[in-house]
């Protein structure tokens, strides 16, 4: 399964995604592959998706990692439920910020909103990486991560896109200041491609270090 480790951090933010990306072989002796690292604007929190074949395991060698730590405050972990990924346009551009976008919608609705997102076309301008669900908290039903050229390329997609859709309930923007893939782009495609079956595109969940 798909999972994300989101780390809370205290006041000495970077020791966690230090930590983290020192112990790689690690996670993966526990079985579980980590394939990004991120870390949101104005959030003390690092975030970590990794591939892993239950929640225990990503947990158990997680806490035995930051055991040596007091860097971290707490942890949060939820699944990529019906993940879906984009082709990333070549033109995107390597000046392109990424965005995580949350998405409230009631249950009964949360089938239509993500169908209709999910049949967004991709630009030069904007290009979704993934959507998913993610069941954050009651409130937060949707996740997608994207590439937009500047900010208001982002607000344009939310206003023109996704608050039209009545059925959305809340939508929150923020930008993520730093990420990072974990493994070679060819492994991690493999990796993905065995969790949700043959990915039908070229370009899945690249990164902007894969756009130079």
């Amino acid at each position: 399964m798909l999972l994300v480790a989101r780390i809370k951090e205290g006041e000495t933010e970077g020791k966690v995604w230090n930590r983290i990306e020192g112990s790689i072989q690690k996670f993966t002796s526990k079985g579980v592959t980590p394939l990004y690292l991120s870390k949101r604007s104005h959030h003390l929190d690092t975030s970590l998706i990794v591939s892993s074949p239950s929640v225990d395991s990503l947990l158990e060698v997680l806490l035995e990692i930051l055991a040596g730590t007091t860097s971290a405050d707490g942890v949060q972990i939820f699944q990529l439920v019906k993940p879906k990924f984009y082709d990333i346009p070549e033109n995107i551009g390597k000046d392109a910020t990424r965005f995580l976008i949350t998405i409230a919608a009631r249950p009964a609705d949360a089938i239509r909103v993500y169908d209709r997102i999910s049949k967004f076309r991709q630009s030069s301008d904007f290009a979704i990486t993934y959507l998913a669900f993610t069941c954050q908290s009651y409130c937060d039903t949707l996740t997608l991560s994207a590439f937009a050229k500047s900010t208001d390329h982002m607000n344009r997609f939310v206003e023109q896109e996704l608050k039209v859709i009545p059925e959305i309930t809340r939508v929150t923007t923020t930008p993520l200041t730093k990420s990072k893939r974990l493994l070679p782009y060819a492994e991690m495609v493999r990796v993905l491609r065995n969790e949700v079956g043959d990915i039908s595109i070229a370009r899945p969940m690249m990164d902007l270090t894969d756009l130079l």
